[in-house]
């Protein structure tokens, strides 16, 4: 089992993404913002582009992906796009130099920290010369009432952890903060007439889990298998549908996670120190929920996590109840 991963500068290995493309024989436009897409009797045939000095033009295509991540264009042009009502989480992050260094043998690991509030979570993933990116997510309504600006939001959830309020004590913020909010969505259709699309275009779960670059990739991939079964069979729908499908089980199984994750935190870090678990826990937030077997194995993970999550709720003197780690009474648990 492989038991490491990469923290990755997003801007770089997008660009690092971008090169290798053109280097494969990829036509690559830079500088060029997609006004939207163009449609010929209900099915996509290309896009309308435009570029910072005034160029305009249309540019067609056989098949259409839409990658443009959060932006989500073509869901947007034709109004698919559905806001997860569960998930009304609020994050606010930077990064960050003179953080304290992780214990020895721990070095490049990624620390998550409970915060002592249900739904709230901080990450620490160190980058490369120094820096890490830290931030926080809390549910949105939690900033709504602090009054606080975002930054001293920020700070009051730092110091609930002593962990945390430990490797933040000289930290030096070298970026602006970025503040997300809402982010959690889903589509009402993944591919069309034409169309397809990929990664956070398509949804978009938590951060919880790193999961958006597993779904960015897979689905890429996914993809490029179905446009060219379409081509060879000559059914479009059929490799299209399938596309869909294969996506929205994968996807599927990284929200079932991560809505169980803010159900209960603490069963899922005991879940994950346990031997019995273990192996099962990693296997399942390394990725690749679309394979069967791994579909399986997650699956059958989260079975078992729902019933120990179903006893604890039935016993009210259990600690590990929503609202037990906030002696405070800051918030209700629900």
């Amino acid at each position: 089992m492989q038991t490491y991963s990469y923290n990755v500068e997003r801007d770089e290995f997008d660009a690092l993404l971008f090169r290798h493309a053109h280097e494969l024989g990829a036509t690559t436009l830079q500088g060029i913002n997609v006004r939207n897409v163009i449609f010929e009797e209900g099915r996509a045939v290309g896009v309308r582009a435009a570029a910072d000095d005034g160029w305009e033009r249309d540019l067609f295509a056989r098949v259409v992906v839409d990658a443009s991540g959060r932006r989500c264009l073509l869901a947007k042009q034709l109004r698919m796009k559905q806001k997860d009502a569960d998930f009304n989480q609020y994050s606010i992050w930077s990064w960050f130099r003179d953080v304290a260094p992780h214990p020895p043998g721990q070095e490049g690991m990624v620390f998550f920290h409970f915060l002592g509030l249900e739904r709230a979570w901080a990450w620490h993933i160190p980058l490369r010369d120094g820096v890490s990116s830290i931030g926080v997510v809390t549910d949105k309504a939690d900033f709504q009432k602090s009054g606080k600006t975002p930054e001293e939001f920020f700070d009051s959830l730092v110091a609930r952890n002593r962990t945390f309020v430990h490797v933040m004590e000289g930290a030096k913020r070298t970026r602006p903060w970025w503040i997300e909010a809402d982010y959690s969505y889903q589509m009402e259709r993944v591919a069309g007439p034409g169309w397809l699309l990929v990664g956070d275009a398509f949804r978009f779960v938590d951060p919880i889990f790193s999961s958006g670059v597993d779904v960015a990739l897979y689905s890429a991939s996914f993809a490029h298998e179905a446009i060219l079964r379409s081509w060879e069979e000559g059914r479009e729908d059929a490799a299209f549908g399938d596309y869909e499908r294969r996506v929205n089980e994968g996807v599927d199984v990284w929200y079932e996670t991560t809505a169980l994750f803010y159900q209960l935190q603490q069963l899922f870090g005991r879940f994950a120190l346990q031997r019995d678990h273990r192996a099962d826990v990693a296997r399942s937030l390394q990725g690749n929920p679309y394979d069967p077997v791994n579909q399986a194995r997650s699956r059958r993970l989260l079975s078992e996590m729902r019933s120990a999550y179903e006893e604890i709720i039935s016993d009210p003197r259990n600690l590990l109840r929503p609202g037990a780690l906030d002696p405070a009474g800051t918030r209700s648990s629900g």
